[in-house]
């Protein structure tokens, strides 16, 4: 694996370790509930997490052959990574009536928004880099 691609792998574990630190704590102190705009910064950095580990797994990691990178099946896994994960989140929320939002689906859909909108920013910043291509 090229050492140029340990940024995606290093952003990766840093944001996975922030959300789950920063979900604990704000469980346990129901910062979700007090703090009501909580809940956008981790959507976003969840979609940015989403599309980084989807995207190291894909192209860097080896786990698939070591493909080229190729910008339009990046925007694909970028983009279904972030749904995919939003959408298991949602569900998870749902089944765990860990939501109070009085309007459900216009909660859900913001949510769904900030997790693409991460993946987006991700997508970008590794398109423009020079440095990810082999």
């Amino acid at each position: 694996m090229p050492k140029k691609t340990h940024f995606l792998l290093f952003l990766s574990a840093v944001l996975i370790i922030l959300l789950a630190a920063v979900h604990i704590v704000a469980s346990i102190f129901y910062l979700y509930w007090t703090i009501p705009w909580l809940d956008i910064p981790m959507h976003f950095l969840g979609g940015v997490w989403a599309a980084a580990t989807a995207l190291w797994v894909y192209f860097f990691s080896d786990y698939f052959g070591g493909r080229v990178f190729d910008k339009r099946v990046a925007w694909t896994i970028a983009l279904g990574s972030a749904v995919i994960i939003g959408i298991g989140w949602e569900i998870f929320e749902y089944v765990l009536s860990a939501t109070f939002a009085s309007n459900y689906w216009l909660d859900t859909s913001i949510d769904l928004l900030l997790d693409v909108l991460g993946a987006t920013l991700l997508y970008s910043v590794v398109c423009r880099q020079e440095f990810f291509r082999r």
